[in-house]
């Protein structure tokens, strides 16, 4: 609405100061075709919202990324509805105010359109009124001290979903089926599984969980026996490994001697899921800018043996998007010792060990891993990404030369009022 009422009047104003009838009349046209084209939007969208069943099949012919916006409307008739009844009433004020404030139209009508302004707003409150009333609930005494912010903690293993005072503002809501894993940094719980509506998840993970149900780890049409659509996801935990490695079992900083390296994707898959893998020894993928060489795996005695190693950490800070850690490696450990950190890896993570750069490995197919060094180690992990960085800066950019160009809009608008108030 916002850009269609800038095309029909801003740009007016900004390429067009003189006025005339001829502008005056353009500017008439061009409202009018945007009441009719912001109709017909209004119509379109009410009617999905009113037949989501039937839009859904027309999204599913059109193309599949249509279907990944069209599967989250309301399947509620009520709620369509009522969606419907909110752009419908708010169009109607926005038509209803301009009539008001057009100083053009005779008083009398103004007075009548005015008085259906008051009336429509009324009815507006008392509606959002309502749904507050309906759709939202009261949150008892004695769990309103757990809405406080605070820092979330570091959850140093993973766990099955837990009774906590958080986790009761959950079950306050009617359809707990449609919560979204995100609630999760409400819970402060890391949890292995997720008891609530599931929609997607990171590639490396996708692949973790394909290797252990049995599926290619290409992307297919199979129905995977641990997700249930639209509600929640039961992670693969039959193989012993799978939730060592998963930090379920298992604390999510983990330390080894051993690592082996995969050719491809689908070997690391058979050798992590073979039976005689226990989770004791890290299968790495290599990455973009290793300068270390990795021993292959020879036989499958190897993936048996136990490179596992216990060494006192300290997690020095944390954020959903880093971790810094301190960990002090003995002198006299011979060999290469490895962290691995039970977080999924993706390309954009980067890691630093006092301070300088290192390579960050892909563990397990999903999970990321950093060589240590003899002695004290500052471990930190952190998210970095490009393409996301200058997305970010294009859309702050673009935000601010809008609001600039609503303030030259505004100013110009007001300008052209005085004009021609002074020129009558």
């Amino acid at each position: 609405l916002f850009l269609c009422v800038l095309a029909g009047f801003g740009f007016e104003y900004v390429f067009f100061t003189e006025q005339s009838g001829e502008g005056e009349q353009r500017r008439k046209n061009i409202m009018t075709a945007m009441v009719i084209y912001f109709g017909l939007m209004t119509f379109l969208f009410g009617y999905c919202l009113i037949n989501p069943a039937q839009t859904y099949r027309v999204a599913v012919a059109a193309a599949d990324l249509v279907t990944r916006h069209f599967i989250y409307i309301p399947s509620e008739r009520s709620v369509g509805l009522g969606v419907l009844n909110g752009v419908l009433s708010s169009f109607l004020l926005m038509v209803m105010g301009a009539i008001a404030l057009n100083d053009k139209v005779k008083k009398r009508v103004r007075l009548v359109v005015l008085g259906f302004l008051v009336l429509q707003t009324c009815h507006m409150t008392v509606y959002y009124a309502q749904q507050l009333t309906d759709r939202t609930t009261s949150v008892p005494d004695q769990l309103r001290n757990v809405l406080s912010f605070r820092e979330m903690p570091f959850a140093e293993q993973r766990q099955e979903f837990v009774d906590n005072e958080r986790s009761k503002l959950l079950f306050l809501l009617n359809n707990t089926g449609m919560i979204y894993w995100s609630t999760h940094s409400l819970l402060f719980l890391d949890q292995v599984h997720n008891h609530f509506r599931t929609d997607h998840w990171l590639k490396p993970l996708d692949q973790y969980m394909r290797a252990y149900w049995g599926h290619s780890l290409e992307k297919t049409d199979d129905d995977f026996q641990g997700l249930n659509v639209y509600r929640h996801l039961t992670f693969p935990l039959e193989h012993p490994a799978s939730g060592k490695i998963a930090g379920f079992t298992e604390s999510k900083l983990q330390f080894f001697t051993k690592a082996f390296f995969a050719n491809s994707p689908e070997e690391a898959a058979g050798q992590i899921t073979d039976a005689d893998y226990h989770g004791d020894v890290l299968i790495l993928s290599n990455s973009e800018g290793n300068t270390q060489q990795l021993p292959v795996m020879t036989s499958r005695a190897e993936l048996a043996e136990d490179g596992r190693l216990k060494i006192p950490y300290k997690i020095e800070s944390f954020s959903a998007n880093q971790l810094t850690v301190t960990v002090d490696v003995p002198e006299n450990q011979p060999g290469p010792v490895w962290m691995l950190y039970s977080d999924v890896w993706h390309s954009g993570w980067r890691a630093e060990i006092n301070g300088q750069p290192v390579s960050v490995y892909q563990a397990n197919l999903a999970y990321k891993a950093v060589s240590l060094l003899k002695g004290k180690n500052t471990v930190r992990f952190f998210f970095s990404s490009k393409l996301a960085t200058i997305i970010q800066t294009v859309i702050q950019w673009n935000s601010l030369l809008w609001l600039i160009l609503i303030l030259v809009l505004l100013n110009k608008s007001l300008f052209s009022c005085q004009k021609i108030t002074s020129l009558k």
